[in-house]
Parts: structure tokens; sequence; C-alpha cells
């Protein structure tokens, strides 16, 4: 059957973004001087996947939730290049 568009979830499908996230979260955490040791087994657990969800699992405050996220998101913007297929 002939199709119009097709989508596709790029960020962890086409593109491996794991140690993207890892080194903006790292980044973003250490910036706010909060202690963050994210590790990829933190990041398989989460449930929902979003950037708040990996904010609250690594501590931050509610307040501090949006900002992380937000760095985390632009980060990742910034880095699409480099990140492998």
């Amino acid at each position: 059957m002939p199709f119009d568009l097709a989508l596709f979830d790029y960020d962890g499908v086409l593109v491996d973004s794991l140690d993207e996230v890892i080194k903006a979260s790292r980044d973003v955490c250490r910036s706010m001087g909060h202690h963050c040791m994210l590790t990829r087994e933190m990041l398989s657990t989460l449930e929902p996947m979003t950037y708040a969800q990996l904010a609250r699992s690594i501590g931050l405050s509610p307040a501090r939730i949006e900002p992380f996220s937000e760095f985390v998101f632009n980060r990742l913007q910034q880095a699409d290049a480099a990140m492998p297929f």
C-alpha cells in the first residue's frame, strides 16, 4: 500500500544520543552545583524516558527540572552532526 509520509523517532532509533545526553546532564549538573554521576544504567531504567524524568531521577529539585531539560535539549540540538548513526 503506498504511503505519503514516514515518521522516525530520530533520537535513539536512527542516532545514538546516549553519550551526548550523559555529557550534557553532567555539565548542567556541574554548573548547578549538583553532584550527579549519571550512568547508562540509570537511563535504561527511566520510565518515561524524558529529560524531566531524568532530572527527577538524579535528585534535582522541581525548580531545576525545566532549566535542566532546556539545557540538555539545546545541547543535543547543537550536537546532531557528532552523533553516530
